[in-house]
């Protein structure tokens, strides 16, 4: 199965460094649309876990990107866990990949731009809640 990029979101961090989020999709052949993103266009942080020799550590954080108009970013919202995924470069170095997490997502209804925050996981937070068969 084949992914397109089919949005970037440009930005500068607050060091001055030219910053851009790649969201692909599976399947996705078309042009590559141009996002803004909010105030922080992405957060991550490693799961803060108290047990140091847990097997699986991963990362989670939220993406964030303006929503001009009601409906603007509807397909971005994912239908499979695996079936947005997103690379974060700060600078040329690549800082973060993951996926967007399929969950039930709450918008407001309102006029003009707001900002809609999109839950992200590393692929080895995927793992987490597997049973694994021996």
């Amino acid at each position: 199965m084949a992914i397109g990029k089919r949005w970037t979101i440009p930005f500068m961090s607050k060091a001055g460094v030219s910053c851009h989020i790649d969201i692909y999709q599976d399947e996705w052949t078309g042009s590559v649309t141009t996002l803004t993103g909010g105030d922080t266009p992405i957060t991550y942080d490693e799961k803060d876990d108290k047990d140091l020799l847990s097997p699986i550590r991963y990362k989670t954080g939220y993406i964030n990107i303006v929503e001009q108009n009601y409906g603007d970013l509807i397909d971005i919202y994912p239908d499979s866990d695996t079936s947005r995924y997103v690379e974060f470069y700060y600078g040329n170095r690549l800082d973060f990949t993951g996926y967007i997490q399929a969950s039930s997502y709450d918008n407001d209804f309102c006029a003009g731009p707001v900002v809609v925050s999109f839950p992200i996981i590393s692929p080895l937070g995927l793992l987490a809640n597997k049973r694994f068969q021996p």
